[in-house]
Protein backbone atom coordinates (compact mmCIF):
# COMPACT_ATOMS: atom_id res chain seq x y z
CA UNK A 1 0.00 0.00 0.00
CA UNK A 2 1.32 3.05 -1.10
CA UNK A 3 0.42 6.83 -0.06
CA UNK A 4 -0.49 8.68 -3.41
CA UNK A 5 1.48 11.65 -4.41
CA UNK A 6 0.86 15.29 -3.86
CA UNK A 7 0.47 15.65 -7.79
CA UNK A 8 -2.11 12.82 -7.99
CA UNK A 9 -4.24 13.88 -5.55
CA UNK A 10 -4.67 17.60 -6.98
CA UNK A 11 -5.19 16.12 -10.26
CA UNK A 12 -8.31 14.58 -8.84
CA UNK A 13 -9.24 17.21 -6.82
CA UNK A 14 -9.61 19.03 -9.81
CA UNK A 15 -11.38 17.04 -11.84
CA UNK A 16 -14.05 16.40 -8.94
CA UNK A 17 -14.14 20.48 -8.69
CA UNK A 18 -14.79 20.92 -12.18
CA UNK A 19 -16.94 18.21 -12.24
CA UNK A 20 -19.37 20.19 -9.56
CA UNK A 21 -18.53 23.94 -11.09
CA UNK A 22 -20.01 22.12 -14.04
CA UNK A 23 -23.13 20.47 -12.76
CA UNK A 24 -23.26 24.34 -10.90
CA UNK A 25 -23.43 26.06 -13.84
CA UNK A 26 -26.25 23.81 -15.06
CA UNK A 27 -28.39 24.23 -12.14
CA UNK A 28 -28.04 28.16 -11.92
CA UNK A 29 -28.94 28.71 -15.92
CA UNK A 30 -31.86 26.36 -15.71
CA UNK A 31 -33.02 26.25 -12.49
CA UNK A 32 -31.72 29.37 -10.02
CA UNK A 33 -31.72 31.81 -12.17
CA UNK A 34 -35.66 32.96 -12.65
CA UNK A 35 -35.62 33.59 -8.82
CA UNK A 36 -36.38 37.70 -7.93
CA UNK A 37 -33.58 36.91 -4.99
CA UNK A 38 -31.21 35.06 -6.55
CA UNK A 39 -31.18 37.36 -9.49
CA UNK A 40 -30.26 40.85 -6.52
CA UNK A 41 -27.00 38.86 -5.62
CA UNK A 42 -24.13 38.33 -7.41
CA UNK A 43 -24.01 35.45 -10.10
CA UNK A 44 -20.29 33.82 -8.60
CA UNK A 45 -21.40 34.33 -5.24
CA UNK A 46 -24.27 31.89 -6.34
CA UNK A 47 -22.00 29.51 -8.27
CA UNK A 48 -19.43 29.30 -5.61
CA UNK A 49 -22.17 28.15 -3.24
CA UNK A 50 -23.51 25.78 -5.36
CA UNK A 51 -20.28 24.68 -6.53
CA UNK A 52 -19.05 23.57 -2.87
CA UNK A 53 -22.58 22.16 -1.94
CA UNK A 54 -22.42 19.60 -4.97
CA UNK A 55 -18.65 18.85 -4.28
CA UNK A 56 -19.57 17.96 -0.68
CA UNK A 57 -22.48 16.16 -1.57
CA UNK A 58 -21.42 14.07 -5.02
CA UNK A 59 -17.82 13.32 -3.85
CA UNK A 60 -19.23 12.22 0.04
CA UNK A 61 -21.87 10.09 -1.59
CA UNK A 62 -20.32 8.66 -4.53
CA UNK A 63 -16.65 7.99 -2.65
CA UNK A 64 -19.69 6.06 0.21
CA UNK A 65 -20.86 3.99 -2.47
CA UNK A 66 -17.78 3.04 -4.33
CA UNK A 67 -15.87 2.26 -1.02
CA UNK A 68 -13.47 4.93 -2.01
CA UNK A 69 -13.67 6.76 -5.66
CA UNK A 70 -14.49 9.34 -6.93
CA UNK A 71 -14.57 10.01 -10.96
CA UNK A 72 -11.25 12.54 -10.40
CA UNK A 73 -9.48 9.50 -8.19
CA UNK A 74 -10.50 7.20 -11.33
CA UNK A 75 -8.80 8.96 -13.62
CA UNK A 76 -5.69 9.60 -11.17
CA UNK A 77 -5.72 5.85 -9.74
CA UNK A 78 -6.60 6.68 -6.30
CA UNK A 79 -8.48 4.96 -3.80
CA UNK A 80 -9.36 6.34 -0.17
CA UNK A 81 -9.42 3.45 2.47
CA UNK A 82 -10.11 4.16 6.31
CA UNK A 83 -7.12 4.05 8.64
CA UNK A 84 -8.04 0.22 9.75
CA UNK A 85 -8.58 -0.78 6.18
CA UNK A 86 -12.14 -1.68 6.52
CA UNK A 87 -15.00 -0.46 4.38
CA UNK A 88 -14.97 3.51 4.06
CA UNK A 89 -17.94 4.98 6.45
CA UNK A 90 -20.37 8.19 5.32
CA UNK A 91 -19.09 9.72 8.19
CA UNK A 92 -15.21 9.45 7.36
CA UNK A 93 -16.19 10.92 3.60
CA UNK A 94 -18.34 13.51 4.71
CA UNK A 95 -15.82 14.59 7.05
CA UNK A 96 -13.29 14.62 4.41
CA UNK A 97 -14.75 16.60 1.92
CA UNK A 98 -16.97 18.76 4.03
CA UNK A 99 -13.57 20.66 4.88
CA UNK A 100 -12.37 19.95 1.05
CA UNK A 101 -15.20 22.45 -0.22
CA UNK A 102 -13.75 25.35 1.20
CA UNK A 103 -10.94 27.02 -0.72
CA UNK A 104 -9.22 28.42 2.21
CA UNK A 105 -9.34 24.76 3.65
CA UNK A 106 -7.12 23.79 0.57
CA UNK A 107 -3.92 26.61 1.16
CA UNK A 108 -4.36 25.57 4.96
CA UNK A 109 -3.30 22.36 4.17
CA UNK A 110 -1.32 22.99 1.04
CA UNK A 111 1.03 24.65 3.92
CA UNK A 112 0.67 22.32 6.88
CA UNK A 113 1.98 19.59 4.23
CA UNK A 114 5.20 22.04 3.42
CA UNK A 115 5.71 22.52 7.08
CA UNK A 116 5.60 19.34 8.45
CA UNK A 117 6.52 17.66 5.36
CA UNK A 118 3.66 14.92 5.66
CA UNK A 119 1.98 12.72 2.85
CA UNK A 120 -0.89 12.64 4.87
CA UNK A 121 -3.32 15.24 4.33
CA UNK A 122 -4.83 17.31 7.17
CA UNK A 123 -7.97 16.17 5.49
CA UNK A 124 -6.80 12.36 6.09
CA UNK A 125 -5.91 12.73 9.72
CA UNK A 126 -9.50 14.38 10.50
CA UNK A 127 -11.50 12.06 8.87
CA UNK A 128 -8.91 8.65 9.66
CA UNK A 129 -8.53 8.10 5.98
CA UNK A 130 -5.74 7.32 3.80
CA UNK A 131 -5.38 8.39 -0.33
CA UNK A 132 -3.40 5.34 -1.64
CA UNK A 133 -2.63 4.59 -5.19
CA UNK A 134 -4.00 1.93 -6.90
CA UNK A 135 -1.35 1.84 -9.99
CA UNK A 136 0.27 -1.51 -9.60
CA UNK A 137 4.09 -0.89 -8.89
CA UNK A 138 6.66 -3.60 -10.19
Amino acid sequence: MKIANFEKRVISYLIDLGISLGFSFLLYYFALINIDFIKKLNSFVIISLCSSLIYFILNSIITYVSNGYTIGNLFARIKIISEDQNRIHFKNTSLKYCFMCFPICIFVNAIYMLIVHSQKTIFDILSNTISISTKKEF
